[in-house]
């Protein structure tokens, strides 16, 4: 690093401001900003880009549509949430626990872990984001069923997909409990491999 890769270390001090402010923003707000609404968003995108891979590769070969219906149901319970608490955060009446949806918000991210990891790397769990198998550090969205298509396995592509429509649903059902209930339950059973 001191020869080529940051000299006078300015990227290393950039990083340690950006992640100071990160963690400040998380340890002061009511609310954590943690948004599922972009994060379903994102996730549908990556569902229609990996399909038109597919249909260029392997035409007819795996039909990722179960993946979308739950990516979606992601962005509008995430915005059904966020409006709900943002307005409680604006009236000072509103008697709503945060910390119950806060640990919500946090427990979701856990529905997309694997419990056995990814095939050939147990040591990677998440079935949204990975590094890429043969591209280094670089991020792979949806790493196990990507995966699966590229080295032509199909039959574990659609292991992959059927994992992965279990772990939107779950994290869908969580933050529609959390946004239709007056104290989101952090012990909702859509929760329980959250806490793995």
């Amino acid at each position: 690093m001191k020869k080529f890769g940051d000299p006078a270390f300015q990227y290393h001090v950039a990083a340690a401001r950006y992640l100071g402010l990160q963690l400040l923003r998380l340890a002061n707000a009511d609310l954590l900003p943690l948004d599922y609404e972009a994060y379903g968003v994102e996730v549908k995108r990556y569902v229609d880009e990996l399909r038109d891979g597919i249909q260029l590769a392997h035409p007819g070969g795996l039909d990722l549509a179960p993946a979308e219906h739950p990516a979606e149901s992601i962005a509008r319970a995430g915005r059904e949430l966020r409006g709900k608490y943002e307005n409680a955060l604006a009236s000072p009446s509103a008697n709503l626990h945060f910390y119950h949806v806060n640990r919500t918000l946090v427990l979701t991210e856990g529905t997309f872990l694997l419990e056995p990891g990814l095939p050939n790397r147990p040591w990677y769990r998440h079935s949204i984001f990975a590094p890429g198998i043969h591209n280094g550090y670089r991020a792979t969205c949806l790493p196990g069923v990507r995966e699966a298509i590229e080295a032509g396995d199909l039959e574990e592509a659609k292991r992959q997909l059927e994992q992965l429509v279990i772990q939107l649903n779950d994290a869908a059902a969580a933050l529609r409990h959390a946004a239709f209930s007056s104290e989101a339950n952090a012990s909702s059973p859509n929760l329980a491999g959250a806490t793995r």
